[in-house]
């Protein structure tokens, strides 16, 4: 001990330069910390937080020193269970001791997050799934220390995470707890997150940065096509430039889906596309006098491009109307031959497909639809089912795709015309809405069945009525449109 107050003046004359530059620097990775295991009601700025000048109120505070003593210190909607056991000195040599660190103090703490709606951090030392609870044994530092081995040691954390990894310093935040993470401190002091399964409670859409949605969009791309929207948020109509700079997005798509020949969409997707990339276009109302007036919408629009008939892979007439119960098969069927004729009499060149496009379960309950498309288009999604998990939704689909082209007598091709999962909105069954279901479920699709399906969708849709599920806004493979 005597040695230990001799050396106390030299290393304090030492280390002070070092201090001076050096403490903002810790103090804002130790609030880089305290700031990413705490989980609370209370909204924090982070840049404030960090730069140690927020005006939380006391009991925010405290919630956030005793969210990094104790993971226990949970917020209300959070259930958590942890236990925790120390020993300390005390008086000037436990002071003393607190300064140079002691191996004598110990602690450990087990901690159960449930899925929580409640803002949080999903980064913790410890972050597991709630049915394993493993206690984490720590050892403190005092601040000398610390600060003596930073400088003879440097070391650069790396936090890995769902959607990337940062350095030491940044911060990686989520709006939700997902549960099917954890986090686990590995030997060479890396902070790793596996997935083993898929997030339990509903994630927010947010923005499209690819920290956010890069695996999604990676795996959406292995798709034959994606559909899209030429709408803003408020079902105005997006000008030519918007569109030009959202297609440039999708060179990775071989067939582009529109549902209708509004808002110009057609020649501006049309003059924004690449020559390996195709068209797949639709026409909203299936009445002969629709059909008509759609498809000689759809020519003019060609004569913008010396591409012409060429760049449209299918015509399709109608979308999910069976399913919907405002058109019977009998008037798909009408519609599809008034396009066939009117194609045959003015567009001789064009050499595509023509279909009608419903649900694979209404295709199935009304096998007269295999008959009319020159191959079965379908929508399928997997979301709906309440019971398939993300995981699994490749291998699922799969299955339905047997079971529709079995229904149709096996002859034609079945390309399905829409599938994803929903980022945000009420659960259906096991069936969750969230960023990172969406990404497993387009891994699973694609790598199972990509060159038979369209991704849906590239934006969230907000100009869509929510439905019965809060859902149909937010199938955005892309995120918000206004990112």
């Amino acid at each position: 001990m005597k040695a230990t107050i001799l050396v106390l003046p030299l290393l304090i004359s030492s280390t002070v330069n070092a201090a001076a530059i050096g403490r903002q620097d810790e103090n804002f990775q130790k609030r880089a910390v305290e700031y990413v295991t705490l989980t609370s009601t209370t909204q924090i700025p982070l840049a404030q937080y960090l730069a140690g000048t927020t005006t939380t109120a006391a009991a925010a505070a405290a919630n956030v020193k005793a969210a990094v003593a104790t993971p226990a210190a949970a917020a209300p909607a959070a259930t958590t269970a942890a236990a925790a056991s120390s020993s300390s000195s005390g008086g000037f040599f436990g002071w003393l001791s607190n300064l140079f660190g002691s191996d004598d103090t110990s602690s450990t703490a087990a901690t159960a997050v449930t899925p929580a709606s409640t803002t949080a951090i999903a980064y913790a030392a410890t972050l597991v799934d709630s049915s394993t609870a493993a206690p984490v044994a720590t050892t403190t530092q005092g601040y000398f220390a610390s600060l003596l081995d930073d400088l003879i040691n440097p070391e650069t954390l790396t936090y890995t995470y769902p959607g990337g990894s940062i350095e030491t310093g940044a911060v990686a935040a989520t709006s939700s707890v997902n549960v099917g993470y954890s986090a686990s401190v590995v030997a060479s002091g890396v902070i790793s997150a596996t997935s083993s399964s898929y997030s339990s409670s509903s994630s927010s859409s947010g923005s499209s940065d690819s920290g956010e949605y890069a695996s999604n969009i990676k795996y959406a791309e292995e798709a034959k096509g994606i559909t899209y929207s030429p709408y803003n948020k408020d079902d105005s109509c997006k000008d030519a430039s918007t569109v030009a700079s959202d297609i440039a997005k999708l060179s990775a798509f071989s067939l582009i889906r529109l549902y209708s020949t509004d808002c110009s969409g057609i020649e501006n997707v049309l003059a924004s596309i690449n020559s390996n990339q195709q068209l797949f276009l639709g026409i909203w109302n299936i009445d002969s006098a629709s059909v008509q007036s759609g498809l000689e919408a759809i020519q003019s629009a060609l004569s913008t491009s010396s591409r012409g008939w060429d760049a449209v892979h299918t015509i399709s007439i109608g979308n999910e109307q069976v399913n919907a119960g405002t058109a019977t098969v009998a008037q798909i069927q009408t519609g599809v031959s008034a396009a066939r004729t009117w194609l045959k009499s003015n567009a001789a060149s064009y050499s595509g497909y023509v279909v009608s496009v419903d649900t694979l379960a209404a295709t199935v309950a009304n096998p007269g639809l295999c008959d009319i498309s020159d191959y079965i288009a379908v929508n399928c999604h997997p979301y709906f089912t309440g019971s398939v998990d993300p995981s699994e939704a490749g291998s699922w689909l799969q299955s339905q795709i047997s079971s529709v082209s079995s229904v149709c007598g096996g002859s034609k091709d079945v390309l399905i015309t829409e599938t994803g999962w929903p980022t945000q909105g009420d659960s259906i069954g096991s069936c969750v809405p969230s960023i990172a279901n969406q990404a497993a479920a387009l891994e699973s699709i694609m790598s199972v069945i990509g060159d038979q399906a369209f991704s849906f969708t590239m934006y969230n849709d907000y100009w869509k009525d929510p439905g019965p599920y809060n859902i149909e806004q937010y199938w955005g493979i892309f995120g918000d449109p206004s990112s």
